[in-house]
Order: structure tokens, then C-alpha cells, then sequence
């Protein structure tokens, strides 16, 4: 939106000159944009785990930004599990009890020589969004795959395990400038 404004007025400077100019040939083309504008959004520092960075376009303002930072929280949560480490969604949360029990929950479970199986996440629908100012709510149609939970003896843990199932889900969010990201302040299954 910023070039775009830039753009325009640099449009406006020219049109503005070129009425007050002597009638001399004037520069076919524009200077070039400093580069510093586009450097600053490639050079966002990377968030979440080095296999699964976090998209550029969840770190966006807007409502596709918000939309792939919920799809990518989702993602997240399913790379918890696999990996056993919580540290991704730890550390892109924010007051978040429901992420800070899961993550207590994997590493409990990762230190008591636990392993997960299964649990894949699939999106049945495309997701809702809902932007107001610096806070989103975004929501998915989830199926989670079954899960197992696997001892360190091999055994599965047949009352940690759980089935496949649907489930509705919603992530509130809040815009954080210092990362430029959507942090995770709730998250509700229903």
C-alpha cells in the first residue's frame, strides 16, 4: 500500500513539474525506487521452526495475511506433534492458555520418552476471516487424523491416543509490529 502511495505521489510531483516546465524534453522514464522499501519485507527476520518458516503472506496485515497465519498456526500444531517440539508455538502466541497447555503437554510427553504418530491435519474448507484494526479471528474446518501415542517401549498408550476427528476450530489473533506476524492469542474447538 506504501508504493502504491509513493507511486502515485511521485505521479503528482511529475505531472506538477512537467506544467512548470520550459518546454525542454523531459526524462523518458522515472528514477528508480530506492530499494530500501523492499528490502525491509524481504529481510523480515524468519519465525518458527527453520523446515517450517512462517509464509510471508501470514505476515501481512490483511485479511489473506491473517487467513495463512491461521492455516499456518494449524500446520504448526500438526509439525508440534511430529517433531515434539512446542518452541513454534511457543513462540508465536501470546497470553495463549490453549497453546501453552499443548506445548506443556508435548514436552511432558517428549521428556517422558513419549513419541506421536499420526494426527495430520486436513482443511475441509477454505476458511473465514474476520479483520478488525490490529486483531483477526480466522476459522477452519479441521479433520485431525488419529493420533497415537507411542512409549518408549514401542506400546501405544491406547488413553493418550486419540481417534480422527472433525472439528471446527477458530484462532484469535492480534497483529504484532515489532515481528510483523500474527501472534496467537486464543484458540477454540468445537
Amino acid at each position: 500500500m506504501r508504493l502504491v502511495r509513493v507511486a502515485a505521489g511521485a505521479v503528482t510531483v511529475i505531472a506538477v513539474l512537467a506544467g512548470c516546465s520550459d518546454g525542454g524534453t523531459a526524462n523518458e522514464t522515472l528514477p528508480s525506487v530506492s530499494s530500501s522499501a523492499a528490502e525491509t519485507s524481504e529481510s523480515l527476520p524468519p519465525l518458527g521452526p527453520p523446515d517450517l518458516p512462517m509464509p510471508d503472506e501470514a505476515r501481512k496485515q490483511t485479511e489473506a495475511g491473517a487467513l495463512a497465519a491461521g492455516k499456518y498456526f494449524a500446520q504448526l500444531t500438526e509439525y508440534s506433534y511430529q517433531s515434539m517440539d512446542p518452541s513454534g508455538l511457543t513462540n508465536l502466541s501470546s497470553e495463549c492458555s490453549y497453546c501453552r497447555e499443548l506445548a506443556a503437554s508435548i514436552s511432558e510427553d517428549r521428556t517422558a520418552g513419549y513419541r506421536y504418530e499420526g494426527g495430520g491435519i486436513t482443511f475441509r474448507d477454505a476458511g473465514q476471516v474476520v479483520l478488525s484494526g490490529s486483531g483477526a479471528e480466522v476459522a477452519f474446518s479441521l479433520t485431525q487424523g488419529s493420533l497415537q501415542v507411542i512409549a518408549e517401549d514401542g506400546n501405544t498408550l491406547a488413553d493418550r491416543s486419540q481417534p480422527t476427528y472433525d472439528v471446527f476450530t477458530s484462532f484469535v489473533m492480534r497483529w504484532d509490529e515489532a515481528s510483523e506476524a500474527w501472534l496467537i492469542t486464543q484458540v477454540s474447538n468445537s
